[in-house]
This record gives C-alpha cells, structure tokens and sequence, in this order.
C-alpha cells in the first residue's frame, strides 16, 4: 500500500490538474489570443499530448485502487460508503474521457486534418462540456477519511471505533 495510495493520488492529480489547467489557464488565453482555425489546431495538439497521459491515469487509478480494495480491505464489503461513492464518480468519469477520446476527440483530429473549422469548433465545444461537467461534480465526501485512514489497514477495527465529536451526532449506528 505504500506504493498504492501515491500513485493513486498522483494520477488523480495529473488528471484531473490537466484539466483545470486545460479550461482555466490555456482556454481564456486560446480564446483571447488565437484566431479559431490556430486554436483548434492548438487544442487538437494539446489533447494529443494530454489524452496518452490520461490513459495512463485512468489504468494506474483503476489498479491500484482495486489493488487497495481487494488486497487490503478484503473487497467491497470491507470498505465504507465513501469508497464505494468514489468508485462509482471514478467509473463515471471514464466513460466520459472514453467517450470523449473516441467520438468528439476523433472529431476534432479529423476536421482539423480536413480544415473544416466548423466542424472542429463543435467537436472542441462538446469535449469542453463534457470535461467541465465531469470536473465540477468529481467531489470527494471530505468529511470521511479517504481509503488509506479507514483504519490504517485494519478495516475491521476501524469500523468498530466509536464515532466522536461531530460524526457522533449522525451516527445512527450507536445505541442511546
């Protein structure tokens, strides 16, 4: 797991860091300063370097995050809510970037080879949408521990601690 939980995080990070670098810094400056035909031509290179990283992340999250679920926490039935909710976000998250790489990505790649810049500026319009969309709604439930803390490998013990402070108050799993 000490290897696990960096990767992880770091392809986590690359991923979804990629694309707030992508839409707030490279996009307004894109807008501003390129005329359509160059910025197209710009997002079609840019994606061409960051989509081959993204499939990087995508196989090193899936990995080693069923990695941590299976080998440490015995499976699904070992692990909270929050990793469950997390999984779920995450595999929804991929089908948007297959979905994106292959139909509006594919798009973009081949109106920019044919020149059509209207074409191309729709494709970059939809890959925009999708990407916000999946970007904006990927919340983590922070007031839980990510997977590494649930117990520092000891799932079990970790879910037969008490609750305290304010999770006290929502624990339904307390008698009174």
């Amino acid at each position: 797991m000490n290897i696990a939980i960096p990767l992880h995080v770091l392809s986590v990070v690359i991923w979804v860091g990629g694309m707030f670098f992508a839409h707030q810094c490279l996009r307004p400056v894109a807008v501003n300063e390129l005329e359509p035909p160059l910025r197209l031509r710009l997002w079609n290179g840019v994606f061409g370097r960051f989509f081959p990283w993204v499939w990087a992340c995508v196989l090193s999250i899936l990995g080693s995050g069923f990695w941590m679920i299976f080998s440490v926490y015995g499976g699904m039935g070992g692990v909270a809510l929050h990793v469950h909710l997390m999984l779920a976000m995450g595999l929804v998250m991929m089908a948007v970037f297959i979905y994106i790489f292959f139909v509006p990505y594919r798009a973009l790649r081949m109106a920019v080879k044919a020149e059509d810049w209207s074409a191309g500026g729709k494709a970059l319009a939809t890959i925009r949408r999708l990407g916000v969309s999946t970007c904006c709604w990927d919340w983590r439930p922070w007031p839980f521990p990510p997977v590494a803390c649930t117990g520092c490998n000891l799932p079990e013990r970790a879910r037969k601690k008490p609750a305290r402070g304010w999770r006290a108050k929502f624990d339904n799993s307390q008698e009174e």
